[in-house]
């Protein structure tokens, strides 16, 4: 299972870098690109999220005691929600100022962050793939 959170982490990095791609080399003369790239983004990350997502509660209720299960599962629902509670602080750390309305300068900015996000998962999905095969272990 590790290995399956691994390629999970894969995806998500995937689906981060993709945009970049989309904005050096196909953005038109506006500065758009095509939808297609988001589609992709998002088939990347949804897929990775229901990898995760499954797999994380599979993996709960297969390791913990079986009288901690569901409060494990409630856990793990709790967790999720302040991990989104702070991607809202990222998405606002992340927004473009109101005086910036060039669409060539914010294209630059979230390409950029995108890039990053997407070096940080690929980072993290090799760190990942690297502790897999010792984690095997105690599963």
């Amino acid at each position: 299972m590790p290995v399956k959170f691994s390629f999970a982490m894969f995806l998500c990095s995937l689906g981060f870098l993709i945009l970049p791609i989309g904005a050096k080399y196909f953005a038109d003369a506006h500065s758009m690109i095509r939808v297609n790239w988001l589609v992709g983004t998002y088939f990347f990350q949804s897929t990775a999220e229901v990898l995760i997502g499954g797999l994380g509660l599979s993996m709960i209720s297969k390791l913990v005691p079986h009288k901690e299960v569901g409060f494990m599962i409630g856990a793990w629902y709790m967790v999720s929600a302040v991990a989104r509670f702070l991607g809202g602080y990222v998405v606002a750390w992340a927004s473009i100022p109101k005086h910036i309305t060039d669409p060539s300068v914010t294209l630059g900015i979230y390409s950029g962050l995108f890039l990053k996000l997407g070096i940080t998962a690929f980072i993290i999905c090799l760190i990942m793939f690297a502790l897999a095969p010792k984690l095997k272990i105690y599963i």
